[in-house]
C-alpha cells in the first residue's frame, strides 16, 4: 500500500500539470523523472517480509513510466535521484557522494531506464562532473556538503567586542 501512495504522486503531478495548463514538453518530465524504477524502499521490505514460498511480483512496486526519452529528462531522472540519495546521507562526504553517483548511474543504466534516451556515456560522465570541476553534480553537491565552521554564538561575541573597544 505505501509503494502505491509512493507511485501515485507522479498521477497528481500530471493531473496538476493538466490543471495549470503546463505544455506537455513540460508535463512529460513528471512521469520520465522516474521511468519504470522501483520503489527500492517497499520493495524491499516485501521481500524480507514475504512468506518463505510467496512470489513478491516487483512491478508492483514500480513506477508506470514511460522511461526518459530526450537527455533533459534523462539528466533529469538521475539528478533528482542524486538529490534524494545524497540527502539520506547521515555523513555526506564528496567520496561517499562520488561513489553515490555512480551506483545511481549504473543501476539506471542497469535497469535499463536510459534505453530509450539518447545519452552517451560520455555525456553521463559530463553529468557528475569532477571533484574539483565547475560543471556538473559533484561539484554543485560538494559546495552543498562542505564541511562549515561553526558560527560563534552572538552572546560570545558582544563580550568580546566591549573589551576590545
Amino acid at each position: 500500500m505505501s509503494a502505491k501512495i509512493i507511485v501515485n504522486h507522479v498521477k497528481e503531478g500530471l493531473a496538476l500539470a493538466k490543471e495549470y495548463g503546463l505544455p506537455w514538453e513540460v508535463s512529460d518530465f513528471i512521469p520520465m523523472h522516474h521511468g519504470t524504477t522501483k520503489t527500492e524502499y517497499f520493495y524491499r521490505r516485501a521481500l524480507d517480509n514475504k512468506a518463505e514460498d510467496e512470489r513478491i511480483d516487483d512491478h508492483l512496486f514500480r513506477y508506470p513510466g514511460p522511461k526518459p526519452n530526450t537527455k533533459e529528462t534523462g539528466i533529469l531522472m538521475i539528478c533528482e535521484a542524486v538529490e534524494a540519495a545524497v540527502r539520506s546521507l547521515k555523513e555526506p562526504d564528496i567520496l561517499r557522494i562520488d561513489e553515490m553517483i555512480d551506483r545511481i548511474v549504473q543501476k539506471r543504466v542497469e535497469d535499463g531506464q536510459l534505453d530509450e534516451c539518447p545519452l552517451t556515456l560520455g555525456e553521463l560522465r559530463l553529468i557528475k562532473g569532477t571533484v574539483d570541476g565547475q560543471f556538473g553534480m559533484l561539484p554543485v553537491l560538494r559546495g552543498i556538503y562542505h564541511i562549515r565552521i561553526e558560527y560563534p554564538d552572538d552572546k560570545i561575541i558582544e563580550p568580546v567586542k566591549k573589551i576590545n573597544a
